[in-house]
């Protein structure tokens, strides 16, 4: 469906007015473009893409004024990210239609790595001038796609030839993307330059004030460095660095497009780097190792040969993350093939985390796990940072290690091949995966051609195992009889460790186990340790049974995730339980043949933990701990059961759940969305044994019914969960109901603000002396650690802490400044209402309107914006304070957590 036909000319005469005290820095001009009809279809309508119009929330960041077209009709969508032109007549083969588009595109500074964004660090002031202008959607060999347009703030565009004035002060400094062919000084203190390109897929310039250029020219590339000048030495290392990087890159793919490269520092980008064409900007300072190689790379797989941008984007990022790493082993001395398992890097985890953004944390799990590690399990509200990373994961890693898996099967000299002839067939092109495929079959054959389709799109890895091993005694030697075999068709050649009784070790490289399942080695004493892939070079479901004789290993546990099946993590365990005391153990944590492809990360395979704690305020009877295990149903897709059993003085239960979900789970959305809306059925039996406590609670068994219907919903901009239950069970004779519904939403529309709403309702139906299931006002924080059952989401204090109600209605409100690390300071106001009147629902709630007793808690806090969620509260006000404390005073509460 790619397409191709329309012949297009971009004329821009621009004019570009920094930031003043009177108003914001923008660019202004007019758009002419000149199209071409070469397709078979009449033109009926034009579609222009206007990313700095992403939000229809926002006001637009580009201001269109009256629209000409040659062939004039409706005109609509001037304010929103797609920009529509009806065509009358319509424009038929052969035709010319010529649109006019004046245009006035501020710069921002909110971060986002697609717009104009403007940015000051002491003496430099940099506009980095990308997507500022509206420009041609792509059209495809079927026609127009509209409902594709509005899924990207990134332009998805075809090929187009451009020339370009623009007027800048002349204490101003501008690098740009096409090739400079005059630059006059105006009389009204300004420079006018005037550039083209005459194939390109846009345009865009770098406009700063005390910074440095560096021109060079590298393998017939115009290369400008544009830097502050306490960088000069960084810009002598990255001159150094491409010198290394473009030949290499030009003799693995050919040449790319360019002729030219624009590379400078910009502020508030949003992320580390942004590739635009020819033009790659930097976060801060030019980082010359993997992230430089990796944007390098996209001036021959995203700007040289376009992948279409809704369906094969990994054909960019994964094949740009395979070229960093061509290029990373042609510098080292030994080049391995594969490189998934370097050692895991010291880090100071604390000074790391508390500054991290989601782009850092993105950088952070590539050069540290991701190419070691699936991405975690989801968990429902705390998926938030990890979902953008395990869709990095899927369009960055995946592809890369097929290609590495390819190059394995095929050779070095057939994948160079392979790799040559696909950039010079689609050079200055758009293809898709499919395009590659074929260039595949044509240098190998249709079984690795197949086998590495698979490999892109399914969850379904090999599956390698050692059967058995035997040691004979014969003629002076130890006969080693190996039996191999594997699962899954996806097989490569595999290297094997032999380590014997005398400590000998021996290193069997790339043993194609396909053909050979059964290895024989003669040593001069047996075998004690066989290991198939030691380095863990290949895609395996199960590790475990690599090895002979079995083995679980057990280490520390980081909360990063890990493929290593069968490997059981341990980490220390501190936590509030049930009764409000602290508790401190160790948690055990690990996986029987886990399988976290990015497909469905909420479906868990076989995973348990297990807990060990002790209770630090309670003399006796302090320990406790609780086991939990979760798989998916076989027979269901969309269904995993789970089943947790614990005991913590005096109470020790059981629980068995089935989570259902309606509909497929909406995860992975390119735009980093997630939804999904599921039930959870639970059965549980909670035992109390008689203590010196036991007006808490009773003594005896209950069992319980619980239905949860959860609705979760994440983007970039909102976030919001609405959980209702309803609990039905029983102890001896009596029965007893629990009813509950509450809503939590968090909004990032309106910028550098976070809003959060949270409501909570919750009623009991509990005849038992102990009420154990009424609901308990606690000293809680706020929505990440919901008490099973429990509510409200109070962040306040109540009068006893130990009072129980039945019927609770609670709200509040959180407004703060949003920052990269942390949203400061956030105000808050929480509020809960309480009855304990009896009745049917309604007449509870009309006894909770007519209630006098009310709580109050207004304060501030600091809540982290990380993968690790840190949140600090001070509620200053309270109006039913603890132990006769005073009214207005200074408390703090706690809450930490992560999103995995």
């Amino acid at each position: 469906m790619l397409g191709n036909g329309l012949d297009i000319l971009y004329n821009l005469d621009i004019y570009f007015h920094p930031r003043t005290n009177q108003s914001a820095g923008f660019i202004e001009g007019i758009n002419h473009v000149r199209i071409v009809n070469n397709t078979k279809d009449e033109l009926k309508q034009l579609y222009f893409h206007n990313a700095s119009n992403y939000s229809a929330s926002k006001a637009p960041l580009t201001e269109i004024s009256e629209v000409r077209c040659s062939h004039t009709g409706h005109i609509s969508g001037q304010d929103s990210l797609v920009l529509k032109i009806g065509l009358f007549p319509a424009v038929k083969q052969g035709e010319t239609v010529i649109i006019d588009i004046p245009f006035k595109t501020f710069f921002t500074s909110s971060g986002n790595p697609h717009l104009p964004a403007y940015g000051a660090r002491k003496d430099t002031t940099t506009y980095n001038a990308i997507n500022f202008y509206p420009v041609l959607e792509y059209y495809y060999t079927d026609g127009w796609h509209p409902e594709l347009y509005t899924k990207s703030i990134k332009p998805y565009t075809q090929f187009a030839q451009y020339k370009v004035d623009l007027t800048i002060p002349k204490d101003f400094m501008v690098g740009v993307s096409g090739n400079v062919i005059k630059q006059n000084e105006l009389e009204t203190g300004h420079l006018k330059y005037s550039f083209k390109d005459d194939f390109t897929l846009s345009c865009s310039a770098l406009i700063v004030q005390g910074m440095h250029k560096t021109e060079l020219n590298i393998s017939g590339v115009q290369v400008e460095i544009i830097a502050p000048k306490t960088q000069t030495k960084r810009v002598q290392k990255t001159a150094e660095h491409l010198q290394a990087l473009i030949p290499f890159y030009e003799q693995r793919f050919g040449n790319a497009l360019m002729d030219k490269l624009v590379i400078g520092i910009g502020y508030s980008l949003g992320t580390h780097a942004v590739t635009n064409g020819n033009y790659i900007i930097f976060q801060g300072h030019i980082d010359i190792e993997h992230v430089l190689d990796h944007e390098m790379a996209h001036q021959w797989f995203d700007y040289s040969i376009q992948a279409d941008e809704y369906r094969d984007v990994w054909l960019n990022e994964s094949f740009a993350e395979y070229a960093s790493w061509l290029f990373a082993q042609s510098q080292k001395d030994e080049a391995d093939p594969f490189t998934f398992t370097d050692p895991l890097p010291d880090i100071n985890i604390w000074s790391d985390i508390k500054t991290m953004d989601t782009e850092d944390w993105t950088r952070f799990l590539m050069d540290v796990i991701g190419e070691k590690s699936l991405p975690p399990v989801y968990q429902p509200g705390k998926q938030i940072n990890w979902e953008t990373v395990a869709n990095i994961y899927s369009k960055y890693i995946v592809g890369n290690h097929a290609l590495q898996n390819l190059q394995a099967t095929v050779g070095d000299s057939v994948m160079r091949n392979i790799m040559f002839n696909y950039c010079l067939l689609f050079k200055g092109k758009t293809t898709n995966t499919e395009d590659f495929i074929v260039v595949v079959e044509q240098h190998s054959e249709k079984e690795i051609a197949d086998n590495f389709r698979l490999a892109l799109t399914t969850n379904i890895s090999p599956d390698l195992e050692i059967k058995n091993v035997d040691s004979q005694f014969k003629h002076r030697q130890w006969h080693n009889q190996i039996i191999t075999s594997f699962e899954g068709s996806w097989i490569m050649p595999v290297d094997i460790l032999i380590i014997t009784e005398n400590g000998d070790s021996t290193l069997l490289k790339q043993v194609d186990i396909k053909t050979n399942k059964t290895i024989n080695l003669a040593t001069s004493s047996p075998a004690v340790s066989v290991i198939l892939d030691p380095r863990k070079k290949l895609f395996d479901d199960n590790r475990f049974n690599n090895r002979w004789p079995r083995r679980v290993s057990l280490q520390p546990d980081y909360g990063l995730p890990s493929w290593e099946t069968y490997k059981v993590y341990y980490r220390p365990k501190l936590k509030r339980d049930w009764r409000g005391n602290w508790r401190t153990g160790v948690k055990f944590s690990g996986g029987l043949g886990i399988n976290l492809m990015p497909i469905m990360p909420a479906f868990y395979q076989n995973l348990f933990d297990f807990e060990i704690t002790f209770s630090i305020g309670v003399p006796k009877h302090n320990w406790g701990g609780k086991i939990n295990y979760r798989t998916p149903l076989e027979s269901t897709a969309n269904t995993f059961w789970e089943l947790e059993k614990g005991y913590e003085y005096p109470k020790k239960w059981t629980k068995l759940s089935f989570n259902n979900y309606f509909g497929e789970p909406k995860y992975l959305a390119v735009q980093g969305e997630s939804y999904y809306s599921r039930l959870t059925s639970t059965i549980s039996s909670t035992e109390y044994i008689a203590s010196d406590s036991s007006a808490w609670w009773t003594t005896g068994q209950s069992v319980k019914l619980k239905e949860k219907w959860t609705i979760f919903s994440y983007s970039a901009t909102q976030r919001y969960l609405v959980e209702t239950h309803l609990l039905y069970g029983f102890q001896e004779e009596v029965s007893f109901y629990n009813f509950g519904i509450s809503a939590d939403v968090e909004t990032h529309k309106f910028e550098g603000f976070i809003i959060r709403l949270h409501s909570e309702a919750g009623f009991v139906w509990d005849e038992r002396a102990g009420n154990e299931l009424d609901y308990r006002l606690l000293y809680v924080p706020k929505v990440w650690q919901q008490r099973e059952g429990r509510i409200p989401l109070f962040r306040g204090v109540a009068s006893d802490e130990k009072e129980w109600h039945d019927n609770i209605l609670s709200g509040g409100v959180s407004v703060g400044f949003e920052t990269e690390a942390a949203a400061w300071p956030m105000v808050y106001i929480d509020g809960a209402i309480i009855s304990d009147k009896k009745g049917t629902l309604l007449e509870r709630i009309d006894q909770l309107n007519r209630s006098d007793k009310v709580y109050i808690s207004a304060g501030i806090g600091l809540e982290s914006q990380t993968i690790m969620e840190i949140g600090l509260y001070f509620p200053v006000w309270v109006s039913h304070p603890v132990g006769g404390e005073d009214n207005f005073t200074l408390r703090m509460l706690m809450q930490w957590g992560f999103y995995f």
